[in-house]
Formats: structure tokens, sequence, C-alpha cells
């Protein structure tokens, strides 16, 4: 469907009962963030891809073909996965679930290979949108104690923990999943806690334990009387979360092709029956309503022995559902206990950071180099008729394409746009941009028509689940305006607007994006943006849009960690789009750079510094590929460890360099810049 005629519609909260099962379009994580696992993983040779179905393959003759978790001769080492995956990452895969539903993934997965052989251990934290929050309590102290090396799965919503410490067959109790061996874990690289992984076996013994403790029959839960009634009950499940699976099942058809529920006859009824039962704990009244749908009209559901085990079954796995509910709170109350006997006194809340770790960092980076960067908070602000939402929109698009905007680079990225202002006028920008500049970048443009409010509780929630459902990966959000976003508060008020600054930054966070949002200025041109002075604090980068009759100009007002001298003057270009029914000329506008040549021979002056320093390094790394990283720098005259460190991690960014392990080589890119 194209991006730019629909209109993306945020989740609604769903009643009683687990999700339905949806047809997604997964991505998978930016290929960068692999850089962040751990190199005891990276350099033992147990990895291996993935695609839509999550089941590990390894490549043959350049080809990926199924991999076995207990054939070593299957699996592959990090640096052939990781080339493997970027090289096909445009290459769509599907699967079609057990529900019948097709999932389509675009690209690959990396994964590790857990083996007896290995001494690691993952703890895998199912967390779904219909998970209890007690659970999700549970799961955060389980994090808390182990703290160790920690990232989000490849939904973004559960965690994997990885560990010191062999348990040998993996266990399953609840939502939490503990695995050492004969099992295959996606890597994401995108990191809760970034801790080296530690030693924690004692903690595991005590887990597995507490998993192991009772593994006894289940009594089915006891008949009782009824309660609700049968329309009640009918309501409650036909508009629950997993409404399409109940309806699917209540009309199936199972001597029909078409019908896609993916079930036989028998576990049709299980199913059906099982949903019904979570809303009542009276057996007649299951049986009546079983024989109402259409699985139940059949001769073999009438059958009085059929009927018994059918519903004993269901009971049974009630009680079971129970049982595993029960031992995952012993698991995570046992946890917590330990943690909190191991807290220190009076400084657990506030932990000092090592200034080598912060000399170490890799360097920060940008959508539009000493500009605008690629996390954070920024804002364009304006008086009204300055060209604020042109000037948004036409960076929105060339952040989209990656092409150069005012004559300086960008880092393509998906984005999504909340407009929220001049709805009736975005199909005439749309079609003046295409005109005069070549092809909307459907794709990776996610277009929001909403009623965005931060005054309403759940509105960033749904607007973060809804940005992950729709464009995985979004690198900028952008707001237009900040007023309409935020309709009903005082913007003066210091309360208020520390209201919308934690709303915006939960966004960021939750999508580690960057937010970009549009605001106005004060009454007089040049008085800075409209409301209370901790927005300007809040921000990484504020642009401040002027006008001197037609020509306008931009200019960086504030930029925590770039350049405050930059400024561009732009046209806004008249675009005719034809005649309306009444013979009116329809039009709209582009941005059209004032092209400042001394301007651009500067920068381009700065870019070829910054590249003929990009070869020095290279050309040593490539000219000693059997050196270490501290005569590496020697070499290149750095006084510091952490230099080499921050102009190594920089080219990797930038792609000019691959580490695998202890090893760093030249990319293509790489080699291809040394020519030049």
């Amino acid at each position: 469907m194209n991006s730019l005629n629909r209109t993306p519609i945020l989740p609604q909260q769903t009643t009683q009962g687990s999700q339905a099962p949806q047809q997604t379009s997964v991505i998978i994580n930016d290929s960068n963030l692999w850089a962040n696992i751990p190199e005891e993983l990276k350099e033992r040779a147990q990895w291996a891809v993935s695609g839509a179905s999550k089941a590990p393959l390894y490549v043959v003759d350049g080809n990926p073909v199924p991999a076995k978790t207990n054939d070593p001769t299957t699996w592959m080492n990090f640096n052939d996965a990781c080339t493997f995956a970027w090289n096909n990452r445009g290459r769509v895969t599907s699967h079609t679930d057990k529900h019948g539903i097709e999932v389509k993934q675009q690209g690959y997965s990396i994964g590790y290979m857990l083996s007896a052989e290995d001494p690691f251990t993952c703890i895998d934290l199912d967390i779904k949108a219909d998970t209890p929050q007690e659970q999700c309590d549970r799961a955060s102290s389980i994090i808390k104690t182990l703290n160790s090396y920690t990232e989000y799965s490849q939904s973004g919503k559960g965690f994997h923990i990885w560990v010191y410490g062999n348990i040998g067959k993996g266990l399953r109790r609840d939502n939490v999943e503990i695995y050492s061996q004969e099992r295959f874990i996606i890597c994401t690289g995108n990191t809760l806690k970034s801790e080296p992984i530690k030693y924690k076996k004692d903690i595991l013994d005590n887990m597995v334990s507490q998993l192991q403790d009772e593994k006894g029959k289940f009594e089915p839960l006891p008949d009782q009387p009824q309660i609700e009634s049968d329309d009640s009950i009918m309501e409650k499940a036909w508009n629950a979360g997993n409404k399409e699976k109940f309806q699917a099942l209540w009309f199936a058809d199972l001597d029909n092709d078409s019908e896609a529920i993916g079930l036989d006859h028998s576990q049709a009824d299980l199913s059906l029956i099982q949903m019904l039962a979570f809303y009542t704990n009276n057996n007649d009244q299951l049986i009546r309503l079983w024989h109402k749908s259409n699985l139940g009209k059949r001769i073999k559901a009438n059958r009085k022995d059929y009927i018994e085990s059918t519903i004993r079954k269901a009971r049974q796995n009630q009680a079971h559902d129970e049982y595993e509910a029960n031992i995952g709170k012993k698991i995570a109350d046992n946890l917590l206990a330990r943690y909190n006997a191991q807290k220190p006194i009076g400084i657990n809340k506030f932990i000092p950071t090592n200034l080598l770790d912060v000399m170490n960092r890799p360097p920060m980076e940008w959508f539009v180099q000493g500009v605008l960067p690629k996390k954070g908070l920024a804002t364009i602000y304006g008086l009204p008729a300055t060209g604020k939402s042109f000037l948004m929109l036409d960076l929105l698009f060339a952040i989209c394409k990656g092409e150069e905007w005012f004559g300086m680079k960008t880092k393509q990225s998906k984005v999504a746009y909340i407009n929220l202002e001049d709805i009736h006028g975005m199909g005439n920008r749309l079609h003046a941009y295409q005109e005069r500049k070549g092809l909307i970048p459907d794709n990776d443009f996610l277009y929001y028509e909403i009623s965005l409010n931060f005054k309403e509780k759940d509105h960033v929630e749904e607007l973060i689940n809804s940005i992950k459902e729709y464009a995985p990966n979004c690198g900028l959000v952008c707001i237009d305006t900040l007023a309409q976003s935020a309709n009903g508060i005082d913007e003066n008020s210091s309360t208020d607007m520390g209201m919308v600054i934690g709303k915006l930054k939960k966004l960021s966070s939750e999508l580690n994006c960057l937010v970009l949002i549009v605001h106005h200025s004060g009454k007089i041109q040049g008085s800075g943006m409209r409301g209370h002075s901790s927005l300007l604090g809040a921000v990484d980068c504020a642009i401040e849009i002027s006008s001197n009759g037609s020509t306008k100009k931009w200019n960086i007002a504030k930029s925590k960690n770039g350049a405050n001298d930059i400024e561009r003057q732009f046209h806004l270009e008249p675009i005719p789009l034809g005649m309306d029914e009444d013979g009116n000329p329809i039009s709209s506008a582009v941005v059209t750079p004032v092209i400042d040549i001394q301007a651009m021979n500067n920068h381009n002056k700065i870019l070829e510094d910054q590249n003929e320093d990009n070869k020095r390094i290279l050309k040593v790394i490539n000219d000693n590929p059997n050196s270490k990283q501290k005569d590496w720098g020697e070499i290149l005259g750095f006084e510091k460890a952490y230099q080499m460190t921050r102009a190594k991690d920089a080219l990797i960014i930038k792609g000019f360099l691959i580490e695998n392990g202890k090893t760093v080589t030249l990319t293509q890119k790489g080699l291809d810049l040394l020519k030049i």
C-alpha cells in the first residue's frame, strides 16, 4: 500500500484476552548495532542467519540453507553472518505461521547457536502487548538482579540476558525461558544494559531449582456455578484482542480448503473451548456455547466421551497456566529478594561512570553533519509564513532519499511525519515536490493525519507502537506543530512545558530516534521560540527560520555538539499545478536554495580534509594488518589510546572498516577511498 495514500491508525486498547495474530512486515535492526554484541560471542564460530521464519540458516554457495543447533558444521563465523545479512538487506523472506498468517521480513537477522561446549546461558524474557504488568515487573527485577549484558529482542519488546554459567537442558515457565545449549538466539545489539557478560552460576542454579520444583500432574479446575449469561460471554469473546482467531474458529469449516486456521478438528475444538473457558468456569455453559459454533455442530462434537475428554483437557491446561504463573512469581520474588539483599546501602541509585569508558564512546552521529543529530530532540521554528513546513518537508525527503540538503550530505533513514496543522495543503505540496524534485520516497516516508495530544495519557505510547509496526527502525519522527500536539497547555508554564518535553524524550528514547518539532517563534522575528525557555534548554539543535521579503533564511540558533555559525538562504519557488473546477489556478511551492559559493567551497574543503584524514588512518591499518591498535595510534601520532579507538569506531560507522573479534579490516568502501 502506498504510504502517502494511507493514514495509519493508532492501536486501540484491547479488551480482555490475548492479542490477535497480525500480519506484519518486519525489518531487522540496524546492522551498526551489531558492533555492540560482546566480543566473547563474536569470536566464536557459532553464528547463523535467519529470515521471516526465525529458523537458523547457514550459507552454501551464496544461498541460505537450514542449519542445525547440534551440528557445528552448519554454523558460521560472525563476520560471514554479518556480511551475508548486510549484502542481502533488501531481500524479502516470508513464512506462514501456525495461525495461517503470512509474516514477511526484509533482510536477514543474525543469531548465536548456544552449545554445551560454550560457557554461556541466555535468559529470554518474553513480553507481549497483553503481558500483565505484574509479569513485566518480574522481568524488570530479573534484569536488575543479573545485571549482565542485556539486549532487546527482535520485536523490541522482549529481552535477552546473557550470562556465564551452563544449566544443561533448557527450561521454560510462564514468560521466562533459560537456554544453554542447542538453541538459536537472534542477536540484535540493541542494548538495554551494555554491561559485560557476567558469571551468575549461583543465581542460575537457584532459578533452575525454582523451575523444577513441581512437576506433578494437573487436576482440572473444578466445575463452578454459572455467573454470566451466554450473551455476555459471547460479547466479550467477540470483541477481545484475539477476536480474529476466535471468529475464525467459531465459523470454521474445516472441510473447506480455503479455511486457514491451521488446525485439525480436535485441535480446533480444544482451541475454541479454551478461549470460551477463559470467561466461564461452568462446564454446562461451556458445552452449550461450543455447540452453538460450526465446530460444535459436528456429530463427533456431540459424543459424550469426546465432550468429557475435551473439556477435561481444557480445564487441565487452565490449571497448568495458573501453576506456571505462580512459579514465575516465585522466581521473580526470589531474585528480587537476592537483589535487595545485595544492594549497597545508600549508594545503589548513583553509580559513577569510568572516564576512560566515556572517552572510548563512539563519535556522535548526524543526519546532516554538524546540523541535525541522529538522536535526541531538535526543532525548526519561525514566524507564520516563513516556510517552516516547506523547509521541514524538504529536509525529511532529503533524509529519506539520502540526498544532499543545501550542499550537505545526509544519512538515509526512514522518517515519520505527524501532520497536525495543514492537512488540506499537503496534497499540493507533494505534487509540487514531485514535479520539481522527482519521485517521493514512498517506502521510507510514513505519513500521519491524526489527533495527537500529549495531554492524553496513552497517545504517546500508542504512537510509539504504531511507528514500530509500520516503520521499524524509523530514525526520525517529525511533529508539525508542537502547539497542535499539546492543545490546551500553557506554553509559558514550566510545568506544562516540562510535561511536553518528557513526552518528546520518551518518544525519542523508545524509538531510538531523533524527534524534530516544528514550532512558532515569538511575535517579533529574532525573539526566539515561543513559550517557556526550558524547551530551548532541552533540544539538541534549534533551527531558526526568518524572512526578508521573498528571500528566507535558516540558521543554527543552538547546537549542543555541532556548529553554531551555519546559515543558508532559500526561496519558495511557486509551482503551478493546473486549474480547479472553477478555472482558478492551483499552485504550491518547493524550497530552492540560494547558492552561496563561498559557503559551499568552505563546506567542501572541510569534507576534503576529513577524507584525507580518513585515508591516512585507513592506509596505516591496511599496511599494518597484523599490528595492534596501539601500534596504529603510535604511527599516526595519537597521544592517547582512546583517540585511536574513536577514529576506528568512526570509520566502522561510516562503513570504511569492519571489526571481527580482534581483527580489523577495510571494507570495499574503504579500499575504494584509498584509490581516490
